[in-house]
């Protein structure tokens, strides 16, 4: 109730689109279905997903909120586009090639990956920026990142062959296995630590503003108990001067 409608719209599609997760792993799983519509069906669940955890802060004042919620985003994002990368790839290699449809969306992929990486760059806090560095020293994401530009280059010098990666030796377990750490452990940390701080500063500002709400609430309670008292004070000093001349009248 306290969300905005455009986001209490989005979180109605999230929660249907959230519903329809066992059938699409049934078909992933137990059906010939295109591993890149398989790709692209997760894809588009988790952007609505992004898109309602971006929804959620619209209505936050607090700009330091409303910074980490952008940043935890651009990483959300960074993270799904290498999860598209990982399973993309991982199906070309396991067939020996990339379609043209396969291979427009790796690369896109990719691209998007890195325009979101200079867009967290610009948007982060110096502090964001070197836990984004010290999770790159960690990482084998340079490993990733030639393995690849090798596999792209492969399949661009036989454009039409059915086996242009056959050559690559990269495996898909290998492939897999090196995306999953970028994933899970680089990008995983960083969006982990984010979400903490950006839920610790909901904490912070949601105690703060309750006992803001509690002082205001006691300030506003003394001044009616004042006001009563003040008003009981001129009251007796005007009745008092009225009874004794009442009292004169009468007598």
């Amino acid at each position: 109730g306290s969300y905005t409608p455009a986001a209490a719209l989005e979180a109605q599609t999230v929660i249907a689109e959230l519903g329809n997760l066992p059938s699409l792993r049934q078909a992933a799983t137990r059906t010939r279905m295109p591993a890149l519509v398989v790709v692209q069906k997760y894809a588009d669940v988790i952007s609505d997903l992004l898109v309602l955890e971006n929804e959620t802060a619209q209505g936050a004042s607090d700009a330091t909120l409303s910074q980490s919620v952008r940043v935890l985003g651009l990483v959300s994002l960074m993270k799904e586009e290498a999860s598209e990368q990982r399973a993309i790839l991982a199906a070309g290699l396991i067939t020996h090639s990339l379609s043209p449809d396969q291979l427009t969306s790796l690369t896109n992929a990719e691209s998007l990956q890195r325009s979101n990486l200079q867009s967290f760059k610009l948007s982060a806090t110096p502090a964001q920026r070197q836990l984004w560095n010290d999770s790159i020293s960690r990482s084998f994401v340079y490993l990733a990142s030639s393995e690849e530009l090798q596999a792209i280059s492969l399949q661009n010098a036989s454009p039409a062959s059915t086996q242009a990666l056959a050559g690559d030796p990269t495996s898909p377990d290998d492939w897999y296995g090196i995306m999953t750490n970028e994933i899970d452990y680089q990008l995983g940390g960083v969006e982990h630590h984010l979400a903490t701080s950006v839920t610790d500063r909901a904490s912070a500002l949601r105690q703060s503003a309750a006992t803001s709400a509690i002082a205001i609430g006691g300030a506003v309670l003394l001044f009616l108990a004042l006001a009563l008292l003040f008003t009981a004070l001129v009251a007796r000093s005007m009745v008092r001067p009225l009874r004794r001349l009442r009292a004169g009248a009468l007598e």
